[in-house]
């Protein structure tokens, strides 16, 4: 199914909490049981919205999931935004200090602590 537009309603504060209480549940769900695992109806039963709601924003379970994703990468450009070059250095004097194998926080995070 194409994915749909959670924005659409943006300005109705109803339909902004139907979305976050659906990622919200999402994100309940996925800390308990891989994703693979989860069935739309788990969604459905868990989120505090009928499933008119959810249809009407989300095509799939992927869409919610797709959906936290672009909010954080949104989160992450707005802070990047923000910082000046000299704030990026490593080695303890900007906010991405470097680890022992020579990356930044962020690259840790993306790589789980493996060496690539």
């Amino acid at each position: 199914m194409p994915k749909k537009n959670v924005n659409k309603n943006a300005n109705d504060p109803r339909a902004a909490r139907s979305v976050r209480d659906i990622k919200n549940t999402m994100l309940s769900l996925v800390e308990r049981e891989p994703f693979a695992q989860i069935r739309g109806e788990q969604i459905l039963s868990e989120a505090p919205v009928q499933s008119n709601t959810f249809y009407k924003y989300f095509a799939s379970k992927q869409d919610v999931l797709d959906a936290i994703g672009d909010d954080l990468i949104a989160r992450m450009r707005k802070e990047l935004e923000t910082l000046q070059p000299r704030d990026l250095r490593g080695g303890g004097n900007g906010i991405l200090p470097y680890n022992k194998y020579g990356r930044t926080g962020i690259q840790e995070a993306v790589f789980g602590g493996r060496v690539c």
